[in-house]
């Protein structure tokens, strides 16, 4: 359908998506209220040029046919308006059409979760009817979930209809029509959202008030800041006993070394003893210490001897156990 406006000299055109039950059009009436009554090949559509609004009329409205004949459209002087249809004529008075001006409650019905209907009960996800719940707590792994809603207006349910919306997921309203009254969300990440509903009653008005039920998708145990701040916890608490226990060996080495270098004061023996000997209370014999020192074999062999003359032992065992028990005596 297209509209001509002689102030703006520009041309609208109208199809099923600005609310035109049916681009082919089979005949234009217009009322005494200026209204365009349009017959088409699915649907009788009013179309009112002052809202530019359509409202549409099908066989479940009252009318005999969806399907009108070409031309064969008639108004007579009291402002009758006939269409011929398929099935035979369909005749009214637009004054007597009324709109219904209510707009309807909207409800949810049901919940699903992994297509599964919730049923209330105390084992259960909803404690109370879904129509009464105002939040859902769900896991990380409850996140595939639907909904269900109506519009509690049964004039011609069937022509209400639908949008609706999940903040947080969908961008834009959403619209459906009776036949689609449900919502369905999958693979939804931890967070908070809310579910928001609206609806319209068979005349197109629609009920500005908002259903809505707030969903809270708890993330996964790893995910809470409660268990992060533990863990961190626990990494802190790590990292500070390791260094404790660094400090405390190096204490100890230290102490160990400062024992050793007075004992080596004490009984005279040289640098190069002093190598050797701290090689020897460690396990190495003389041939790894040949190799470590690069000095030969006799040579270590004289300074260990040197050194059990010094502090009057015969053998390695006496030489480890003198000073392992010297040194505790000099820690304490």
């Amino acid at each position: 359908m297209v509209r001509f406006n002689r102030k703006k000299n520009k041309i609208i055109e109208f199809d099923t998506i600005d609310g035109l039950a049916d681009e082919r059009i089979r005949g234009i009436i217009e009322d005494s209220d200026k209204n365009l009554w349009i017959g088409t090949n699915y649907g009788l559509s009013k179309y009112s040029i002052k809202d530019n609004t359509f409202i549409n009329y099908f066989k479940n409205d009252g009318i005999l046919s969806n399907a009108f004949i070409p031309r064969a459209f008639h108004i007579n002087k009291k402002g009758r308006i006939i269409f011929g249809g398929l099935n035979g004529i369909t005749s009214f008075y637009p004054g007597n059409i009324k709109k219904n001006l209510k707009p309807p409650n909207i409800i949810i019905t049901e919940f699903k979760l992994f297509n599964k209907i919730i049923i209330p009960g105390e084992n259960s996800i909803l404690s109370i009817s879904i129509q009464d719940t105002k939040k859902i707590i769900l896991s990380h792994k409850q996140n595939f979930f639907s909904f269900e809603f109506t519009a509690l207006d049964f004039t011609n349910p069937s022509k209400n209809e639908y949008k609706y919306k999940l903040e947080g997921v969908d961008k834009d309203w959403i619209y459906c029509n009776a036949k689609r009254r449900f919502a369905n969300y999958t693979d939804i990440e931890p967070g908070s959202y809310t579910f928001i509903v609206m609806g319209s009653n068979s005349d197109g008005v629609w009920n500005t008030k908002q259903t809505n039920i707030k969903i809270l998708i708890k993330p996964p145990l790893w995910e809470m800041w409660w268990f992060r701040l533990i863990i961190a916890l626990i990494l802190l608490l790590i990292i500070i006993l390791f260094y404790k226990r660094r400090i405390v060996k190096i204490e100890q080495k230290l102490r160990k070394e400062n024992a050793v270098n007075e004992l080596c004061i004490r009984y005279k023996i040289s640098n190069r003893e002093k190598e050797i000997l701290n090689l020897v209370l460690t396990g190495k014999s003389n041939k790894d210490i040949e190799d470590i020192l690069f000095i030969s074999y006799n040579t270590v062999k004289n300074h260990v001897y040197n050194i059990f003359s010094k502090v009057g032992v015969k053998s390695r065992g006496d030489l480890i156990l003198f000073f392992t028990t010297n040194l505790k005596n000099l820690k304490q």
